[in-house]
C-alpha cells in the first residue's frame, strides 16, 4: 500500500511540474463584432478587439526598441501602432483606434470601423515567434459566430 501511495504522488509531481513547464504558444485573439442599427439590418459598425498575452506584449515592445518594463499608457499606445500595421482589413476600410488597456495577465487593444468590415489578414506576433498565431472570431449582428485562423505557414499581410 505504501507503495502504491509513493508511486501516485511521484505521478502526481510529475504531472504537475510538467504542466508548469508546459510551453505557451505566443497567441493574439480577435474577436470581431458586427453591430447592427438596432432592427437588424445591415452593420453599422464593426468592432474589434485583440488580447495578447502580457509576457507577448513586452517582447513585442523589445523587438521595437522600447524600453519594456511596464505596460503603462505609453506602452499601450505602440502596441495599438504595432498591432495596427499587422492587420489588413477589405478594400477601403478605415479602423480607427480606440485604444486598449491592461486586464490581469492580458492586453486589450480596441479599433472601431464603419459598416461591415472584413479583417483579411493578420501577424500579430509574428515577429516575436515562429510559432505565432492569429485566431479570430468572427460575430454577426444576428449573434453567429465563425471563425478563421492565421498562422505560421498563411501568407503574412504586408506590414505598412
Amino acid at each position: 500500500m505504501g507503495r502504491f501511495f509513493l508511486s501516485l504522488c511521484m505521478l502526481m509531481g510529475a504531472i504537475a511540474f510538467s504542466d508548469a513547464m508546459a510551453h505557451r504558444l505566443p497567441v493574439a485573439t480577435f474577436t470581431v463584432a458586427h453591430v447592427d442599427d438596432g432592427e437588424g439590418r445591415d452593420p453599422k459598425a464593426t468592432q474589434v478587439t485583440v488580447r495578447i498575452h502580457g509576457e507577448d506584449a513586452l517582447k513585442v515592445l523589445r523587438e521595437m526598441g522600447a524600453p519594456a518594463l511596464s505596460l503603462d499608457d505609453a506602452a499601450i499606445v505602440r502596441l495599438v501602432g504595432y498591432a495596427s500595421t499587422r492587420m489588413e482589413w477589405g478594400a477601403e476600410a478605415i479602423m480607427v483606434p480606440l485604444g486598449g488597456e491592461v486586464d490581469g495577465n492580458w492586453v486589450y487593444l480596441y479599433w472601431e470601423g464603419e459598416g461591415h468590415v472584413t479583417l483579411t489578414g493578420a501577424s500579430l506576433l509574428s515577429d516575436i515567434s515562429k510559432d505565432w498565431q492569429n485566431q479570430v472570431t468572427i460575430i454577426s449582428p444576428g449573434g453567429e459566430r465563425s471563425s478563421r485562423a492565421f498562422h505560421k505557414g498563411a501568407k503574412p499581410p504586408v506590414h505598412r
